[in-house]
Order: structure tokens, then sequence, then C-alpha cells
């Protein structure tokens, strides 16, 4: 049940916010910059008490959402995990990257001074088959992982993979690895320092753009993707997960995790001020092909400036985000009135009518803005101690806005958390290389969230990767005529269980209580279950006295 507030508004003088986890790091380059939003500090312009007799003063509603949503009309024939992936990896596109492979190796050979590479004298240029199950292999090494890419070729009996070495000799993989490319050095644009993976990275964003267009809420936050080599990208985030490596700014759906847009931080630690890019650049570069459509951008408090909501609002969409104190230019007074707020308490403030502050008091003080109104709260669930030190459940009233910010802006975590249980992290030598892979397992988690969406019972992302691989490693298999080695039988399969003058056998089912063993007062749980009458039994003893006293159940 939902109710109006009852308070006016909000503020205080360091960063309380216990929704985010940013570091101090990952605003500190655009603190000077963006921090104090000067931009808003005029006297016309301040937060108003915003309570029942000022309620009204409030303009903005929800952005209508203008968008058709969901997904082009010819995936809902596909039906493979593979035919998905090949959205993204056409052979079209596979020729291009075994073309630029292939005049990369051959032109590094030709400059290669060093003597003995009699290893790589054996060169061969890949084809679509080769290209399609080194892919295959990449997303294999996220699911088996080992400590070095050389050890899937060992040939112990105790760690070896016979499969993998039966389908790729080591020397041939490697190679391809190293000379992995996606444009001709010849005529690539080298002003860029991305121009080597661009082509690569515009790809697959346009490809995801084209096959989905998202629901109304999106996330826009950063991720790390981890590197320990050599380059003036890498950065150093001492409070993060992952300390070294990669930082990026990512667009997805709120809801699923699917990446709808990309870009690489690209600053370096002798930049000058006014060469950073500031926080404007990086949202709205990221969202500008979706303006005017309604579109709520939910954002942490890195990103959250009054200039930015403001910008987005003038730009048809809608934002909501996490904001810090020092970018909200509050008054003392209003400050003060925030920080008397007692536990799960809250307060609304509004500004030139067109932005709203919700402030709440949980453990810390939250602070949250909005371009539309919704000053009501609404009940959730928290956990609190009593007086015997045990935890309880509790009803407490919350800023619906709040509990919007919460739940929507977790997008990127979905997509982080779900490449990050089968990470391909292998090693190299080249930096850009590690972003290849970083884009293989985005390629391949956002056409497992298109296959979610059409077939009717998906497998699990787990199974999706597995069927994938097998699928690409495939065609190379059949044409070297490897063999696949079956599967061992169980002693259940090799006993005939043929129907009796009731038509009872047993088939696979969920593990329940054998019907049989409950007769008789013991607790055994089985996987079997009569075909015909829906009992579960037990596959030894109980199966023979079923089917000889189904007249007992009927």
């Amino acid at each position: 049940m939902q109710k109006k507030h009852q308070g006016y508004h909000s503020d205080e003088n360091s960063d309380n916010d216990n929704w985010e986890s940013d570091t101090p790091s990952d605003y500190m380059e655009l603190e000077s910059s963006e921090g104090s939003d000067s931009s808003f500090d005029e006297d016309s312009d301040t937060w108003i008490g915003y309570n029942d007799e000022t309620s009204g003063n409030f303009p903005n509603s929800k952005p209508v959402f203008k968008a058709k949503y969901g997904l082009l009309k010819d995936l809902y024939e596909l039906h493979h995990p593979e035919e998905f992936f090949y959205l993204f990896f056409d052979d079209p596109f596979i020729e291009n990257i075994c073309r630029f492979t292939d005049m990369y190796h051959r032109k590094s050979q030709e400059n290669n001074k060093r003597r003995r590479e009699s290893h790589q004298k054996n060169w061969k240029k890949p084809d679509v088959v080769e290209m399609k199950a080194f892919l295959g292999l990449l997303l294999f090494t996220g699911i088996v992982k080992k400590p070095d890419i050389k050890d899937y070729w060992t040939e112990s009996l105790l760690f070896g993979t016979p499969g993998f070495a039966n389908i790729f000799s080591r020397d041939h993989f490697l190679a391809i690895k190293r000379a992995l490319h996606f444009v001709d050095e010849r005529e690539a644009n080298k002003d860029d320092p991305l121009y080597k993976i661009c082509p690569f990275i515009k790809h697959v964003i346009e490809i995801s753009q084209m096959l989905y267009t998202p629901k109304q809420y999106m996330t826009i936050d950063e991720c790390m993707i981890k590197f320990s080599g050599r380059s003036k990208f890498k950065v150093y985030m001492p409070l993060k997960p992952i300390k070294y490596g990669f930082k990026a700014y990512i667009l997805t759906e709120a809801e699923s995790g699917y990446v709808m847009n990309w870009r690489l931080h690209e600053g370096g630690k002798k930049k000058k001020k006014d060469q950073i890019r500031p926080l404007r650049d990086i949202v709205f570069s990221l969202v500008e092909n979706y303006k005017d459509l309604g579109y709520i951008i939910c954002m942490d408090r890195y990103y959250t400036t009054l200039a930015i909501a403001k910008e987005l609002d003038d730009m048809g969409f809608g934002c909501i985000g996490a904001i810090m104190r020092n970018r909200l230019s509050l008054d003392e007074e209003i400050k003060k009135e925030i920080d008397k707020l007692k536990s799960h308490n809250s307060l609304f403030y509004l500004y030139d009518s067109s932005l709203m502050l919700a402030c709440w008091k949980d453990s810390k003080i939250v602070h949250v803005i909005s371009t539309f109104g919704m000053d009501y709260l609404s009940p959730i669930y928290r956990t609190t101690k009593t007086k015997d030190g045990e935890n309880c459940k509790k009803e407490v009233e919350c800023p619906e806005i709040i509990q919007i910010y919460a739940h929507y802006a977790k997008g990127v975590d979905r997509f982080d958390q779900m490449i990050s249980y089968y990470d391909i992290n292998n090693r190299s030598r080249k930096w850009y290389i590690r972003l290849v892979l970083y884009f293989i397992q985005m390629a391949a988690r956002n056409s497992h969230l298109l296959y979610c969406k059409v077939v009717e019972h998906p497998m699990n992302y787990l199974d999706y990767i597995k069927d994938l691989v097998k699928s690409l490693i495939s065609p190379l298999r059949k044409r070297k005529a490897i063999i696949e080695t079956p599967a061992k039988k169980r002693k259940s399969d090799s006993i005939d269980l043929t129907l009796n003058k009731f038509d009872c056998a047993l088939e696979f089912s969920t593990k329940r209580y054998c019907e049989v063993c409950s007769y008789k007062g013991l607790n055994k749980k089985t996987s079997y279950e009569c075909s015909k009458y829906k009992i579960s039994v037990c596959f030894l003893q109980c199966y023979d006295i079923h089917r000889n006293n189904v007249e007992f159940y009927l």
C-alpha cells in the first residue's frame, strides 16, 4: 500500500550514501570539473521543501515509452544456441577475420629477425571452419580453467584434456591467437588508439542494438576488465575486486543486463585537466541513440549531477540516480534538517520544478534524484536486531523512487556477474587481445539472452555455452574424422523394463518419496515413477511390488 510522504527537504556535508560502493579513485579525475556542479549554483534556483502544500508544483510525470520493445521477427524462427551466436559472428565477418589474421601473420614473419622459429614456418591461413573452432575453444577455456594456456595440450593422464589437442595443435592455436586481427593495418586510421579492434567492437555493439529493443529502464555503470600487462589504458582501482585492468562504461537493459553500448575509459595518468573527458560526454555518448523515446536512465552517484539530470530530461529521457551531497548545492538549513532524520524516515525536496530529491535514512542517509515526481512511500522489509540480539524482519516505509533505483540500477552488475563465472582469462602480451576475449564473452551472453526470450524452455547459461562449444567445433571434428567418445551407459539402461498387463513402465521424473517405501514406513526418495499411474517408486524391488499390485492403487 502506497502512502504520501510527510517531510520536506534534505542533504548533508559529507557523502554518506550506502547504496553504492564506488571508490574515491572512481571520480578522482573528474572531481575538480564535475564535483560541485557549479552551473546550478544560481540564487534563482534553490531547493524547496516538497510537502502537501507544494506537491502540485511538480509538472513532470513519468516519460511515455515510445519505443517498440522486443526482438526482430526473424529471431523467432531460430531455436539452437549456435544460430543465435552466428548472428554476431556470421560467415562474412569470420572470413574477414581470417583474411586480416593471415595478412598480419605474414607481415610479422617478414619483419621477424629471429632465426629459430621453425614451428611458425608451417603457418596455414585459417578458414571459417577453423576460426569457428578457435572461438569455441576460447569459450571452452572459460569453463575448464587452467593456469597456463599450454596446459590444455599436456599429455598427462590426470591433467590432460585430449579433446583440445585433437581439434587444434598447440602451435597452430597459439599462432592464430598471436596474429588475431580485425583490420588491414595499411588502411587503418592509426590516430585512433583502438584502431586494431575498433571494427570488431563496433560490429558487436551494432548487432546488439539491431537485434533487440530494450525495455524502458536502462542502466549506466562501469566495469573492470582484468589485465596486468603494459598498456596506457590500464588503471588502478584499489577498492575494486579487480584492481588492475581496463575500465569501461556500459549501457545495459536494467532487468536482463543485455549490453546496448560500451565505451573504454581512455584517461591517462599525466593528462591535463582540460583534456579529461567530462562525465557529460560519457553519459551522452552511451545514450545518444535513444533520444526522445521515453527511456529512463538509472545511474549511480559517480555519474549523477544536477546538470546531467536536467539535460537528460530536456532530451526526452527520464533520470533516476543516487547523488553525492557536494553536488546538490544545499543550504545549511536544509542540511541540518536532513541530519536530524530518524531511522527509516524520509524527506522530499524540489528543484526548479524539474528535479525531485528523495532522502531516506537506513543505516546511513540515501540521496536519490529523479526527473519525474514519485513522492509516495511504500512498505519494504528490513532486517533488524531485537533486544535479545536476534535478527528479525521489520516492515518500514521507503520512498518509491528509491526502491525503483535500487531495483533498476543493477543491470551492468548482472552482466558482469554472469560473464565472470566463465571468464576467458588467457594471458597475452598484446593488450587488445584481452578486450577481444571480453567482447567474445559479451556476444555469447547477449546471444544467450536473445535465446532465452525466444525458446520456451531455455537452457541456463552454462549449458548454453557447452552446447555452443560443441556446435562451433563440430565441423572441424567432422573434417578431421574425430570420433566422439560415447557416454558410458548406466546399469539401469541395460535392464529391459517391458510393459506388463497393467502397462506399467518406469520413466525419469523429479525426485520424490517412493510410495511403496512410504507404505512400509520408510522415507526413501527416487527419481523414477510409473509412466501410466504417475506413482513414484524405487527402481529395485519396489517397482516389482508396484506392478504386481496395481489394483491396490486403483
